[in-house]
Protein backbone atom coordinates (compact mmCIF):
# COMPACT_ATOMS: atom_id res chain seq x y z
CA UNK A 1 0.00 0.00 0.00
CA UNK A 2 1.49 3.57 -0.96
CA UNK A 3 0.67 6.69 1.25
CA UNK A 4 -1.32 7.63 -1.58
CA UNK A 5 -3.87 4.67 -1.10
CA UNK A 6 -4.63 1.33 -2.30
CA UNK A 7 -2.28 0.69 -4.91
CA UNK A 8 -2.69 -2.74 -7.63
CA UNK A 9 0.01 -3.89 -10.12
CA UNK A 10 -1.19 -3.69 -13.71
CA UNK A 11 1.17 -6.76 -15.47
CA UNK A 12 4.00 -6.24 -13.69
CA UNK A 13 4.29 -2.66 -14.32
CA UNK A 14 4.40 0.64 -11.30
CA UNK A 15 1.34 0.20 -8.79
CA UNK A 16 -1.32 2.42 -9.42
CA UNK A 17 -2.96 4.61 -6.52
CA UNK A 18 -6.51 5.41 -6.19
CA UNK A 19 -5.68 8.99 -7.68
CA UNK A 20 -3.97 7.22 -10.97
CA UNK A 21 -7.31 5.14 -11.39
CA UNK A 22 -9.30 8.51 -11.40
CA UNK A 23 -7.09 9.74 -14.36
CA UNK A 24 -7.32 6.96 -16.61
CA UNK A 25 -11.20 6.63 -15.54
CA UNK A 26 -11.27 10.20 -16.85
CA UNK A 27 -9.37 9.36 -20.33
CA UNK A 28 -10.93 5.92 -20.65
CA UNK A 29 -14.43 7.71 -20.88
CA UNK A 30 -12.99 10.32 -23.25
CA UNK A 31 -11.20 8.14 -25.55
CA UNK A 32 -12.62 7.75 -28.82
CA UNK A 33 -10.69 4.24 -29.32
CA UNK A 34 -12.87 2.87 -26.43
CA UNK A 35 -16.35 0.92 -27.63
CA UNK A 36 -19.40 2.64 -26.48
CA UNK A 37 -20.86 -0.26 -25.19
CA UNK A 38 -18.09 -0.33 -22.69
CA UNK A 39 -18.83 3.34 -21.39
CA UNK A 40 -22.53 2.33 -21.12
CA UNK A 41 -21.66 -0.46 -19.03
CA UNK A 42 -19.86 1.43 -16.24
CA UNK A 43 -22.76 4.58 -16.36
CA UNK A 44 -25.46 2.07 -16.13
CA UNK A 45 -23.66 -0.14 -13.16
CA UNK A 46 -23.13 3.25 -11.35
CA UNK A 47 -26.45 4.52 -12.16
CA UNK A 48 -27.78 0.86 -10.76
CA UNK A 49 -26.10 1.54 -7.48
CA UNK A 50 -26.93 5.55 -6.81
CA UNK A 51 -30.80 5.11 -7.92
CA UNK A 52 -32.61 3.98 -5.11
CA UNK A 53 -34.53 1.01 -7.42
CA UNK A 54 -34.01 -2.74 -6.38
CA UNK A 55 -34.14 -5.72 -8.02
CA UNK A 56 -34.61 -7.46 -4.75
CA UNK A 57 -36.90 -4.82 -2.76
CA UNK A 58 -36.50 -4.27 1.29
CA UNK A 59 -40.21 -4.34 1.58
CA UNK A 60 -40.60 -8.17 3.24
CA UNK A 61 -37.03 -8.34 4.46
CA UNK A 62 -35.19 -4.87 5.76
CA UNK A 63 -31.53 -5.27 4.20
CA UNK A 64 -32.16 -7.42 1.49
CA UNK A 65 -32.29 -4.55 -1.39
CA UNK A 66 -28.65 -3.62 -0.69
CA UNK A 67 -27.70 -7.08 -1.46
CA UNK A 68 -28.19 -6.26 -5.41
CA UNK A 69 -26.35 -3.21 -5.07
CA UNK A 70 -23.86 -5.21 -2.99
CA UNK A 71 -23.22 -7.70 -6.02
CA UNK A 72 -23.33 -4.92 -8.89
CA UNK A 73 -19.76 -2.93 -6.41
CA UNK A 74 -18.29 -6.73 -6.14
CA UNK A 75 -18.36 -8.14 -9.40
CA UNK A 76 -18.19 -4.49 -11.12
CA UNK A 77 -15.60 -2.75 -9.08
CA UNK A 78 -12.85 -5.55 -9.58
CA UNK A 79 -13.83 -5.91 -13.50
CA UNK A 80 -13.49 -1.76 -13.79
CA UNK A 81 -9.94 -1.98 -12.04
CA UNK A 82 -8.55 -4.92 -14.05
CA UNK A 83 -10.01 -2.67 -17.62
CA UNK A 84 -8.24 0.70 -16.07
CA UNK A 85 -5.16 -1.17 -15.30
CA UNK A 86 -4.68 -2.66 -18.59
CA UNK A 87 -5.94 0.47 -20.11
CA UNK A 88 -3.15 2.67 -22.37
CA UNK A 89 -4.10 5.47 -23.74
CA UNK A 90 -2.16 7.05 -26.66
CA UNK A 91 0.13 9.64 -26.25
CA UNK A 92 -0.44 10.80 -29.31
CA UNK A 93 -2.16 14.50 -30.12
CA UNK A 94 -3.36 16.67 -27.34
CA UNK A 95 -6.90 14.93 -26.17
CA UNK A 96 -4.74 11.69 -25.87
CA UNK A 97 -7.09 9.58 -27.65
CA UNK A 98 -6.72 5.67 -29.11
CA UNK A 99 -5.76 2.44 -27.55
CA UNK A 100 -2.70 1.69 -28.03
CA UNK A 101 -2.65 -2.28 -29.46
CA UNK A 102 -0.02 -4.84 -29.80
CA UNK A 103 0.68 -7.47 -32.30
CA UNK A 104 1.47 -10.84 -30.77
CA UNK A 105 4.66 -10.64 -31.81
CA UNK A 106 5.51 -8.12 -29.66
CA UNK A 107 4.98 -9.59 -25.72
CA UNK A 108 6.88 -9.43 -23.44
CA UNK A 109 8.75 -13.07 -23.18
Amino acid sequence: MSRHGRTASAGGSAPISWWGYLGRLWRYLHDPGVASWKKTLIFAGLLYVIIPVDLLPSVLIPGVGWLDDLLVLWVGLPALLRELAAYEPSTRGAGGGGRVERDDGDQPA
